[in-house]
C-alpha cells in the first residue's frame, strides 16, 4: 500500500514532466480514482505545490499547474526515492536480520567515534543525521533510528 507521500510524489513527478494538465488526465495516467485524486490534489494545493484552476477548454474540468514550490518538492521526492532505491539495491543481498545486525554494528562504531570527537563536531554530526539524509537504511545504519 502506498503512503500518501508516495502518491503526492508521483503526482509531482508527472507534473514536473508536464507542468500543466487536466485533473482527468492526471488521474488516468496514474491510475487513481477521481475522488482519491481530488483528495490528493487538495493536500498538494494546501502545501502550495499546485494550483487548481477551471479549464478554459472545458469549464467542467480543472487544470492542475505545478508551482515553483511544487517543482522543488518533485525534485526532492525523486532524490529521496532514488536514495532509498539505491540503499535497497546495496543492502538487498542481506536478510532482514543481517541488515539489523549491520545497523547495530555501525551504530556502535559511530557512537565510539563520536565519543572521541570534540563537542562541536558531535553537534554537527547529530544535525547532519537528523536533517541530512533520507531512506530507512541510512537512518538505521547511522544509528539515528533504533527500533
Amino acid at each position: 500500500m502506498h503512503s500518501p507521500y508516495q502518491g503526492q510524489g508521483r503526482v509531482l513527478s508527472l507534473l514536473k514532466i508536464e507542468p500543466k494538465m487536466s485533473q482527468k488526465k492526471l488521474s488516468f495516467l496514474l491510475g487513481i480514482r477521481p475522488q482519491s485524486m481530488g483528495e490528493l490534489l487538495g493536500k498538494l494545493e494546501q502545501n502550495g505545490d499546485i494550483i487548481r484552476t477551471q479549464s478554459e477548454e472545458d469549464r467542467r474540468s480543472l487544470d492542475i499547474k505545478l508551482t515553483e514550490k511544487g517543482m522543488e518538492a518533485a525534485v526532492a521526492s525523486e532524490t529521496l526515492q532514488a536514495s532509498e532505491q539505491s540503499a535497497e539495491d546495496i543492502f538487498g543481498c542481506l536478510s532482514e536480520e543481517e541488515q539489523n545486525n549491520l545497523a547495530d554494528y555501525l551504530a556502535r562504531v559511530i557512537a565510539a567515534l563520536q565519543e572521541g570527537m570534540p563537542e562541536g563536531q558531535q553537534i554537527m554530526m547529530q544535525e547532519h543525521h537528523h536533517h541530512g539524509h533520507g531512506g530507512h537504511f541510512m537512518r538505521n545504519f547511522c544509528g539515528c533510528h533504533q527500533e
